[in-house]
């Protein structure tokens, strides 16, 4: 206080504050996920969303990482997983309960921090998922242009992380192809793991809803418009 800074002391410390935090992830509230498979946008139409007046939280904004290998570059190193969980409450705290919230279709953990399991399970049982489904060719072109201006190296390395699972052959055609900075034949072949981890992802949702919305080019504001012409009032 004598430094300057407005302070309060916080009754039961921060224990406290943490099983508050915890306790308000477990009341409900209106959610509605945009899903997609990797490519599609989703962040910036999830931002043309909050343009338009609709209430969203940004989970790879605020954990640092855009949920796949490659989801580092590019970024700020990542919270702890307790601190993501405080930030998070930090936005969830301020909606308004009598409006619906958009969230990002995601996976319990993006990079190392993990979504806390009340605010996932609300996420898998939302009342609506809208599937928003651009062409390859699309998503190829935009996952080009956000990655292939980053060092080279990190892609090699984003690449070997996920060497298993895309198979020995694929592996070693995205490596060739980084050799030749023939950036669109990674994004290629990588979709083809990405896309059937999507596809199965969104088959153990349990929402009450699943609206798939066809767009065939990669123009956020537009996709943002018609997804509130479609989605249930």
């Amino acid at each position: 206080r004598t430094a300057g800074f407005v302070v309060n002391t916080l009754e039961g410390g921060y224990k406290a504050y943490r099983n508050h935090v915890l306790t308000a992830f477990t009341q409900p509230k209106n959610i509605l996920i945009l899903g997609g498979k990797t490519g599609s946008g989703k962040t910036d139409i999830l931002h043309e969303l909050a343009k338009g007046g609709e209430q969203v939280i940004d989970l790879e904004a605020i954990a640092h990482h855009k949920g796949s290998s490659y989801g580092a570059i590019g970024q700020a190193p990542q919270p702890s997983s307790e601190q993501f969980e405080n930030l998070l409450h930090a936005q969830w705290s301020q909606l308004d309960p009598e409006r619906r919230v958009w969230l990002e279709d995601e996976s319990r953990h993006i990079g190392a921090c993990f979504i806390p399991l009340p605010f996932w399970e609300q996420m898998q049982y939302a009342q609506e998922l809208v599937f928003v489904d651009i062409p390859k060719e699309v998503r190829i072109q935009r996952l080009v242009r956000e990655y292939a201006c980053y060092d080279h190296q990190l892609l090699l390395e984003a690449s070997e992380r996920i060497k298993k699972r895309l198979g020995g052959q694929h592996y070693k055609e995205i490596i060739e192809a980084l050799t030749k900075y023939d950036y669109a034949t990674v994004a290629d072949i990588s979709l083809n793991y990405y896309d059937k981890a999507y596809l199965y992802g969104l088959s153990q949702h349990r929402v009450k809803q699943v609206t798939r919305l066809e767009v065939q080019e990669d123009n956020p504001a537009a996709t943002a418009k018609k997804i509130m012409e479609v989605v249930t009032a």
